[in-house]
């Protein structure tokens, strides 16, 4: 799994024809300042990081003038969140807010499941706990899909109603579309914002996808399993995009014996015969590759783990 950066996600919603802010990505205060510039109602300067909770770490500030958004680019770039170094910030036009909803879709269990509330916003963690009912989750048919009718019943349901019903009802029934097209495996919508004409607006997107067989160069943000690519995992990460013939899945673990594993199903199950047997593998790998050149790049990635004493090598095709 890797999760987007917050440009590259609302840069495929806004591709998919979903209501998204105008932003951009800043590496300095100055080029924050001139995207502020003539921006009615402000800015919002956030943390270029993939992972959620940043306006709990102080992440992401509001501006109402170029000098403030200078400031709050100033406040954020250089420092450490979540583990994650901040080398870059998104800023991106305020948009004026009557009600602050959420909505997010996953693939825990089956069938998929959205979730929407009419109490969006930073506090949906303790919403979820204080007041579960304000949390109203509906499965959803694979290969039926969310028509705009179900979507506006979920609405219903969690209590909004009123002359934007219908647009929420389009919104969330094109945003499984998107989610779907995607491969994702969670999108998480916070706040879905809607003025007071009922427009909604994606203010807050989280979009995380199926494993990334394939890296595109410019996106450094990309992560898997919610952390930064290892240099390791870069490495073959570009091989596959790189390199033609068959496709190499690698991700780094913390044990000490390498795995080099040909076959989805039996890497899965010889992954858990070693951890059965008391084993801890330094990584998973699944493997469909006969490219010389990109086998190699893969043993070194396994053998260049520095805890690696030992390597168990396994071909199922």
């Amino acid at each position: 799994m890797f999760r987007l950066t917050e440009d590259k996600a609302k840069a495929r919603l806004r591709d998919f024809g979903l209501p998204v802010p105008d932003g951009a990505v800043a590496a300095s205060p100055e080029e924050a300042a001139r995207f502020a510039e003539d921006r009615p109602h402000g800015v919002v300067v956030k943390a270029l990081i993939p992972t959620g909770r940043r306006g709990k770490a102080d992440a992401v500030k509001m501006a109402k003038t170029p000098e403030e958004a200078a400031e709050a680019a100033r406040s954020i770039l250089g420092r450490t969140v979540h583990g994650y170094r901040v080398e870059q910030v998104y800023v991106e036009a305020r948009v004026p807010i009557a009600e602050e909803y959420y909505l997010s879709f996953a693939i825990e269990s089956f069938p998929p499941q959205v979730l929407v509330s009419r109490s969006g916003g930073v506090d949906i963690e303790e919403t979820h706990r204080t007041d579960p009912e304000a949390i109203v989750a509906a499965d959803i048919d694979p290969l039926k899909g969310l028509d705009e009718a179900q979507a506006q019943a979920i609405w219903r349901r969690a209590g909004v109603d009123g002359d934007g019903l219908a647009e929420l009802g389009r919104v969330a029934s094109k945003l499984f579309e998107f989610y779907q097209e995607n491969d994702g495996i969670t999108l998480e919508i916070n706040p879905l914002a809607v003025d007071a004409e009922g427009n909604p607006c994606l203010v807050g997107a989280m979009v995380s996808l199926e494993d990334p067989m394939f890296l595109d160069p410019d996106s450094g943000g990309m992560a898997m399993a919610g952390r930064p690519l290892t240099e390791r995992e870069r490495r073959v990460a570009e091989a596959n995009r790189a390199m033609p013939g068959g496709m190499m899945r690698f991700t780094e673990l913390d044990g000490d014996i390498g795995m080099y594993v040909g076959g989805g199903g039996s890497s899965l199950l010889q992954h858990d015969l070693v951890l059965a047997a008391g084993g801890r593998p330094a990584n998973h790998t699944d493997s469909s590759t006969t490219n010389e050149d990109k086998v190699a790049v893969l043993i070194e990635a396994i053998l260049d783990h520095p805890k690696v004493k030992s390597l168990l090598v396994s071909w199922h095709f």
